[in-house]
C-alpha cells in the first residue's frame, strides 16, 4: 500500500467549502460522513514475509555465485533493505486513518483522511453547521493522507491509474 501525506488547507469562505484548490458550494453538500480507517494487517504482513524471503534468497544465491567480497556487500545491502521495510510494516501496523467523506448532490463524494480523528469529526460538524448558517466561516490546516493509487479519469489530466 503507498501512503503519503500533505498538509491542505480545509475552509469555507462565502458558501464555498475549500478542499486544497477543490471548490464544493456548500448548498451541493448533501452528506457528511466519517469513517474509520483499518488496514488490512494479515495481508500486508503476509505480503511483507513474501518480499523478504524473496529478496534473501536472491541475496543468497547472490552471495553464493560471487564468492568475494561482492556477494557479501550485496547481501548487506539486502539485510540493510529488508530492516528498514520491516520499520516501515511496524508503522503501517500502527497506523489508523481517518476519512471525513462529503457527498454532493451530483453523487461525487471528496475524502480528506487524516489519523486524527478528532479533527476529522470536527470538520464534519463545522461543515454541517456551515450548511445551515450562511454566515459560518471557518479555515483549518489538515494533514491529508494519500492512500493507494491516483486515478485521474477526466480532462486534460487524464492518466487512468497512476500507481505510486
Amino acid at each position: 500500500m503507498s501512503l503519503s501525506h500533505e498538509s491542505i488547507d480545509v475552509r469555507v469562505s462565502q458558501r464555498i467549502l475549500w478542499f486544497g484548490s477543490e471548490a464544493y458550494p456548500l448548498h451541493n453538500i448533501t452528506r457528511t460522513n466519517t469513517l474509520q480507517l483499518v488496514p488490512n494487517r494479515g495481508a500486508a504482513i503476509r505480503s511483507h514475509v513474501i518480499y523478504v524471503l524473496l529478496w534473501l534468497f536472491g541475496a543468497s544465491v547472490v552471495t553464493g555465485m560471487a564468492q568475494n567480497a561482492f556477494g557479501v556487500l550485496v547481501f548487506l545491502a539486502v539485510l540493510a533493505w529488508v530492516v528498514y521495510k520491516t520499520i516501515k510494516l511496524v508503522e503501517f501496523l500502527k497506523l489508523t486513518l481517518y476519512e471525513l467523506v462529503v457527498e454532493t448532490a451530483a453523487g461525487s463524494h471528496r475524502g480528506l483522511i487524516s489519523n486524527n480523528s478528532h479533527v476529522v469529526h470536527d470538520l464534519a460538524i463545522r461543515i454541517t453547521d456551515a450548511i445551515n448558517n450562511p454566515l459560518a466561516e471557518f479555515q483549518m490546516r489538515v494533514e491529508n493522507f494519500n492512500v493507494g493509487d491516483h486515478i485521474t479519469m477526466f480532462g486534460n489530466q487524464n492518466v487512468g491509474k497512476a500507481v505510486r
